[in-house]
């Protein structure tokens, strides 16, 4: 295989981040990624897969369905014991089809908990970095069980385990964790990267996720009269401490101080990489794995008992959640900016990366589908008729949705109950179920016979990766620390 004309790959992903952080989806607290979107190709209208983090990484790292990988987990009710289950050996893994392709794969990752060894996101990196909030001996351990399972070099900093300030006890993230942090390691690894072999990097920003603290001078003031309390930066982890209207603005403030922060780093990570004289062009693919949910639906009477009470993710597939940015940016590889209105599916970037690069190698089966007709303007426009999906829930009773480009159905499998909104006609906030109106009928039989369709395609995993007890309680600490668990 020729690979000398390869080029990097800047793979940049925001856990948490909304769509509408960016402009011109919505208020303009990122400029440098709405300046990517206006280089580049950007998709309006693409859906993660599911409304956390691991099942949706998952997908973008495969091209699969979540049911098909296998990465999931799911906590029926508060205090629940999770079932749980890794991305599987088996599964066809976008570093390792890169690496396969001689490319000189890296891991810079802010989440170590959904997203690290446990979860089997770590194999066929050849360097995989990220800070760990362990004790040295427990550090040295994982060090050897990881050099083991993924193959990889492991580079990974002691902290302690959360630092609280003042008398407040107010959770703060890492300084080893955040953004800035990530980027000075990212340059590093650019910068020591063979020039004789292309570089594929993946950099994780976990700043937008709870807690909602970005560094001192990027913090807002709180409202009057009033202190920064722990529910504020992180709300789904105190569900007794109610939230006034003021409390509730405050923190949807600190989460756009969050994404502004991010967008600054991005900005970093931009110039650094210019700086660093790489030898080849830059494809840089830039989204999130899912958004974050500030009250929209907060008395859910679906769902009455869901977990995090109208706030944070896992929990529903509602546009907050599951309304993601995409944009492939590669002016030298002969993108030209555009706006694409299709609907896509983060499930289609490993379908995408493969087709657009001429990778010879046979992959396999792909739930996505490749999006390089609409990178080069020869795809359909907007009205192409496709249904994307979403399922594979963290909180509460399992949900499936149909989305078409104007209609989303949701179902639950369980009860069988349907909702049905109009999120791109009339009601994009989507606080009007329709499915009971005569007038919908046509919709709600379509899209549960995609559905239907969907679910009889699926090639579900073997399963073929299981937990020690060691990996589940390391797993559970790691999470403890970064407020996933109580």
């Amino acid at each position: 295989m020729q690979f000398r004309n390869f080029p990097d790959i800047l793979f940049v992903s925001v856990d948490t981040m909304r769509r509408d952080a960016m402009a011109p989806y919505g208020e303009d607290l990122m400029p440098t990624a709405t300046r990517l979107l206006e280089e580049g190709v950007g998709f309006d209208a693409c859906f993660a897969p599911s409304p956390w983090t691991a099942p949706s990484f998952g997908s973008v790292l495969t091209g699969l369905w979540p049911r098909e990988h296998g990465c999931l987990e799911n906590t029926p009710r508060r205090g629940a014991r999770p079932r749980r289950s890794p991305l599987p050996r088996s599964v066809a893994f976008l570093p390792q089809v890169l690496q396969d392709a001689r490319y000189q794969t890296v891991c810079i990752q802010g989440n170590v908990g959904y997203l690290g060894p446990e979860m089997g996101f770590t194999r066929a990196f050849d360097v995989w970095w990220a800070y760990v909030a362990d004790e040295g001996g427990r550090l040295r351990k994982e060090k050897r069980a990881l050099m083991a399972a993924g193959g990889c070099r492991y580079a990974a900093h002691i902290f302690s385990k959360m630092r609280w300030l003042l008398s407040s006890r107010l959770p703060e993230r890492s300084v080893m964790q955040n953004g800035q942090s990530l980027v000075s390691a990212a340059l590093r690894a650019a910068g020591k990267s063979p020039q004789d072999r292309p570089l594929f990097l993946w950099i994780n920003f976990m700043d937008m996720h709870t807690p909602y603290y970005p560094p001192l001078h990027w913090r807002p003031r709180p409202e009057a009269g009033n202190r920064t309390r722990p529910a504020h930066l992180m709300p789904q982890a105190y569900p007794r401490d109610r939230l006034s209207d003021a409390d509730k603005r405050y923190v949807r403030r600190l989460y756009a101080s969050a994404a502004r922060y991010v967008d600054s780093c991005l900005g970093k990570l931009l110039d650094g990489w210019r700086l660093a004289h790489r030898a080849r062009s830059r494809l840089t693919v830039f989204f999130s794995d899912h958004g974050e949910e500030f009250w929209e639906h907060g008395n859910y009477p679906m769902d009455p008992l869901y977990h995090t009470r109208g706030c944070d993710h896992g929990h529903t597939l509602f546009n907050e959640l599951v309304s993601v940015p995409l944009i492939f940016h590669w002016p030298e590889g002969g993108l030209k900016a555009d706006r694409v209105g299709s609907l896509v599916s983060l499930v289609d970037v490993t379908p995408t990366l493969v087709d657009l690069l001429g990778l010879d190698r046979a992959c396999g089966h792909f739930g996505g589908r490749s999006l390089v007709g609409h990178l080069s303007g020869a795809a359909p426009g907007e009205h192409d008729g496709r249904v994307v999906f979403a399922d594979s829930l963290l909180f509460g009773p399992e949900r499936q949705a149909a989305i078409s480009g104007t209609y989303k159905l949701i179902r639950f499998p369980k009860s069988g109950k349907t909702e049905l909104f109009a999120w791109g006609a009339g009601d994009p906030e989507e606080q009007h179920d329709l499915a009971s109106r005569p007038a919908s009928a046509p919709f709600v039989s379509n899209l549960s016979a995609a559905l239907n369709e969907w679910d009889a395609t699926l090639q579900p995993s073997s399963g073929d990766q299981a937990y020690t007890p060691e990996d589940e309680a390391r797993l559970t600490a790691r999470l403890r620390n970064l407020g996933y668990v109580d």
